[in-house]
Formats: structure tokens, sequence, C-alpha cells
């Protein structure tokens, strides 16, 4: 934005070949009028080009604006989608937690369902009902795990990893 900026402004630019232009090259060192033309042609640029630096100009001012909306949009989006992953991973680690109280008061339901059975107060039918919910209950908290670090994985995507 500031070279288009500094476009309006004129220019004196010295060049190799020391400001001499001619067409043609009889007239190239005995024409004091192509040293001229060399040097009117960067002060007058800006005052003729003018709608056309503005342009410029302009073009770039809304290019760098873009920019900076998109760069905005981006901080935006990176900050929602780690909200989103702790979140997600904060839910997976409680559910965990829950699920694994679970599977422990089963396995004691499966302790007491054997004693039962030993005393001859439960039948063998409840034993095997009470180990069918342990490894039920386990499955789901296997499946929970796998869940949690899931949203492990998009929680590091999240932060830039790849």
């Amino acid at each position: 934005m500031e070279a288009a900026r500094k476009a309006f402004f004129p220019s004196l630019t010295i060049s190799p070949y020391v400001g001499y232009n001619a067409f043609k090259a009889n007239l190239l060192f005995q024409s004091p009028a192509s040293l001229a033309w060399g040097v009117l042609g960067g002060l007058t640029a800006p005052i003729f080009n003018q709608r056309q630096l503005k342009a410029g100009y302009d073009i770039s001012k809304a290019s760098a604006y873009t920019a900076f909306y998109q760069y905005q949009q981006t901080v935006v989006n990176s900050y929602r989608d780690v909200g989103t992953a702790m979140n997600a991973v904060e839910n997976q680690q409680q559910t965990y937690r829950l699920k694994r109280r679970e599977v422990d008061m089963l396995k004691n339901a499966v302790s007491t369902a054997n004693v039962l059975y030993s005393t001859g107060y439960a039948s063998y039918l409840e034993v095997i009902t009470a180990q069918k919910s342990v490894l039920e209950a386990e499955l789901t908290l296997v499946n929970t795990q796998r869940g949690m670090y899931r949203g492990l994985v998009s929680l590091y995507r999240a932060l830039g990893g790849s």
C-alpha cells in the first residue's frame, strides 16, 4: 500500500543510460532534448496517470483490508475450533469417568451374583446376565475412550498440529 501511495509523487530516477534517450542514433549524443524527455517523463507521470495511480492505490488498499479480514476470520475460526475440541475432550473425559464407575459397580454385581449362586440363593443365569452387563459396559467404556482420544487429536490439530 505504501508503494501505491508513493506512486502519486513525482520521481527522478537515475538509470544506467544517464538520461539520454533518442529514437535516431545521430541525435543520441547531440540533442539535449533526449536528456530532457527522460527527466520529464518521471516528473510528469504522476500528473498524467493520476486516475490509474489512484485506482492502483484503491486496489492495494482493498487488498490490505481483505487480507486483514481473512486473517481476522481465521483467528475467530481457530478460536472456535479449539474451544469446541476442548469441550469435546472434557465431555468425553467426564463420560469416561462415569462409565469407569459403572464398570466397577457392575463388577461388584458379578461378584455378588457369584456369592449368591454359590450359597444357592441365585441361579447361574443371574451370574451370566451380570457378566454380560459388565462386558457391554466395558465395550462402551472402550468406545468412550476412543472418542476421548479422537477429541485429543482434534484439539491437537486445532492448535496447529498436523
